[in-house]
């Protein structure tokens, strides 16, 4: 057995913080790495020491392993904790670790062999006596994956081997479709994964993505602690966690929970580690993958098992058995956690940038983050800001929880997920229990209604006046004036009237009473504005007197600009060429999602600046149009 005092954590945001406290408690050291993007970010004030690795870019700093490994051994670090995402299932990294003579904070090298892509661990899932879905895994020829998909049969699920996170994922309805897709889904691969490898798999509606979490120690002993269900997803990526699965019994949790075990042992599995299933509306269910690492969702296994994960994972790794055999672990109550982005989900979930000018979360929730005020959210990484996760007796008490900790919930600076969220969690298929993965594909979901927006403008307006006019005390009525406040909305001003007298305060002529009103909102300044938090939905606006020189620009109807910072990918024209509305110019990748940059109208292309592999900023015109003529 190994005794550890410092251990580095190779990754960062909510999860780097949240090992570092584990770590903490465990009386060791946490020792973080961060890259320049990442400064101000709540796991650097949360570790013991912190050292930079380099600029953002993720191949630059949290990809770099040689440097990782070099500081690890600088600072006196034993042991390595890879978190999840990065290199946390990079068998390669896992070894020069250990060759370095540090201990790996994970599955050994030889088990994420086995299971590292998805193809390997089919195999050995039929080895195991696991279901698998039909599909195809062999020569990576578009003629041979025409030929297989005849034979399964569309609708089929493309997918990369080495895939992870919900990319690499594409869903093909026919053979023009797979042969569109297919080397567009092999570059995309090899760009993300390092692997263009590809599978088939058959496409099943109505599934339900459920997974088995599994620990397993050196001595060959594995166990599971029970299944979390992650049906609600976008985009093929999780957004809501539960634990347990509102539709899984007692005979086949068994079912899956033994098979998931068996195939565990079956690769000597060690250290935390998550089996992947598809559950279809008969109660059949089939082996997707084995994520060999912690899970973002784990929280709701912590809540509903009392047990602290990665302290597990850390006992494991320095050689101790298993804390608890299976009879021993014990299941109560049921948890739910949300992920709260950075994105516009009524936008197609594009993904948002910008600063973070302040935050509130109650006290009433369990909240995993990484904020600061002053944190700036860049294209480099996931654009997940938050976890919020909730816990109860019953699944129905779980879910008002979780709605009342979102519904008091504050970012300020960037629009967020949170609406959207609460949408779902009072939508009558999540409150019985019937969400699948492709329900949200299913949906129709609307922004919050304009009057409540404009509601939440006499709430902002207020807040404004009572803070100029006595920013200690809130309001009185010791002044008798009236008076405009400004706001501006895109391009548009817009003048809000207040008058107060003894009375109270009118705001355009509706009398409110002032520091009452202001009690059943939450209300945050910035440097730019008031962000207002009405009914769980944050309505942002800006200060008309600060941003007079930020007024919105007239669209160039010639260029063609980057929708938001990231790398510009691929590039599908050249100079001179002819192009029409709509058609696909450019990619730009941010935060996990490619970005199609169309032509905005017919013509011919004029000027190209735009290099694949580049960094791009916002609104940079990457290409232009030549002039319509008159």
């Amino acid at each position: 057995m190994k005794n550890f005092r410092r251990i580095l954590i190779a990754n960062r945001g909510e999860i780097a913080a949240r090992i570092a406290r584990t770590i903490r408690k465990m009386g060791l050291e946490p020792i973080l790495v961060y890259s320049d993007a990442d400064f101000e970010t709540l796991g650097i004030r949360e570790a013991s020491e912190s050292y930079r690795l380099g600029p953002g870019p993720a191949g630059e700093s949290y990809l770099n392993s040689k440097k990782i490994l070099d500081l690890a051994l600088q600072v006196g670090a034993e042991a390595i904790h890879p978190g999840y995402g990065f290199l946390s299932e990079n068998s390669e990294f896992a070894r020069e670790v250990q060759a370095a003579g540090l201990v790996w904070i994970g599955p050994s090298p030889e088990a994420m062999d086995q299971i590292s892509s998805k193809s390997r661990a089919k195999e050995l899932a039929d080895k195991s006596g696991v279901p698998t879905l039909p599909g195809f895994r062999g020569e990576q020829k578009i003629s041979r994956f025409v030929e297989e998909a005849e034979k399964l049969g569309y609708p089929l699920l493309l997918k990369a081997t080495a895939g992870g996170g919900g990319r690499g994922i594409r869903k093909v309805e026919n053979r023009a479709e797979l042969e569109a897709q297919f080397s567009q889904a092999a570059t995309e691969a090899q760009n993300a994964f390092g692997d263009p490898e590809l599978i088939l798999e058959k496409y099943i509606s109505k599934s339900r993505h459920i997974e088995i979490q599994i620990f397993g120690d050196s001595f060959g002993d594995v166990v599971h602690l029970g299944e979390r269900d992650c049906s609600v997803q976008r985009r093929h990526q999780k957004l809501i966690e539960e634990s347990p699965s509102p539709a899984v019994n007692s005979q086949l949790r068994e079912e899956m929970t033994a098979a998931a075990v068996r195939l565990g042992k079956a690769c000597g599995y060690s250290n935390a580690g998550t089996v992947e299933f598809l559950l279809t509306p008969d109660g059949k269910y089939y082996f997707l993958e084995v994520n060999a690492r912690l899970q973002v969702e784990h929280p709701v296994t912590e809540l509903v098992t009392g047990l602290d994960l990665v302290e597990w994972q850390i006992r494991i790794a320095s050689g101790e058995k298993l804390p608890l055999n299976q009879s021993e672990i014990q299941f109560q109550g049921h948890s739910i956690q949300a992920r709260l982005y950075a994105e516009d989900s009524y936008q197609g979930y594009r993904p948002q940038t910008g600063r973070i000018e302040g935050f509130h979360f109650p006290s009433t929730i369990l909240v995993d983050h990484f904020l600061t005020d002053g944190t700036e959210i860049t294209p480099f990484y996931d654009s997940m800001l938050a976890k919020i996760i909730s816990v109860g007796h019953s699944r129905e008490q779980a879910r008002q929880a979780l709605i009342a900790g979102l519904e008091h919930s504050l970012i300020a600076g960037l629009t967020t997920n949170q609406s959207f969220l609460l949408q779902i969690l009072k939508s009558d298929f999540f409150k019985s229990g019937q969400a699948f993965t492709q329900t949200l594909d299913n949906q129709k979901f609307s922004q919050p209604l304009a009057t409540e927006r404009a509601h939440a403008l006499k709430f902002a307006t207020l807040a404004k006046y009572l803070k100029t006019k006595n920013p200690d005390r809130g309001w009185s009525n010791n002044l008798l004036h009236s008076s405009l406040v400004a706001w501006r909305e895109n391009s548009q001003l817009v003048l809000m009237k207040v008058e107060e007298n003894e009375d109270g305060i009118r705001i355009d002529g509706t009398k409110l009473s002032g520091e009452s009103d202001l009690s059943d909102v939450e209300v945050l300044f910035r440097s730019q504005g008031v962000d207002v938090l009405l009914n769980g939905t944050v309505y942002s606006f800006v200060d008309a007197l600060n941003s007079l020189s930020s007024a919105v620009k007239v669209q160039d109807p010639d260029a063609v600009s980057a929708p938001m910072a990231g790398t510009l990918t691929k590039v599908m024209t050249t100079v001179s060429a002819s192009v029409k509305k709509g058609d696909v110019l450019a990619i730009v990748e941010a935060m996990k999602m490619q970005l199609e940059l169309r032509a905005p109208r017919d013509g011919k292309i004029e000027t190209l600046n735009a290099v694949p592999g580049t960094q791009v900023k916002n609104k940079q015109i990457l290409m232009r149009l030549s002039p319509m003529k008159d």
